[in-house]
């Protein structure tokens, strides 16, 4: 049987080295770069984007774009590159 080499992709790498720069029992900031329907896409400073969804938006605030908010990580899902964020 022949051996094969998984090399990591470097998409993931970069992911995964963003990911562990981000304090998860601290807030972070992150600027709104997108609004939908079901939530607002946000940005960190390291460049990381995730969802804030509307069910994780406990106030019930209204974001505009480009909007800086403080947002605390509900979930990182590896596999598919989602961060899902809560206030």
């Amino acid at each position: 049987m022949d051996a094969k080499l998984v090399h990591p992709n470097t998409e993931d790498i970069a992911f995964k080295s963003k990911v562990a720069q981000i304090n998860k029992s601290k807030s972070q900031k992150g600027k709104v770069i997108g609004c939908r329907d079901y939530g607002y896409i946000l940005q960190l400073e390291n460049g990381l984007q995730g969802l804030l969804h509307n069910k994780q938006n406990k106030f019930n605030i209204k974001l505009n774009h480009n909007d800086v908010v403080y947002v605390k990580v509900h979930s990182i899902d590896f596999k598919r590159k989602n961060i899902k964020f809560a206030f």
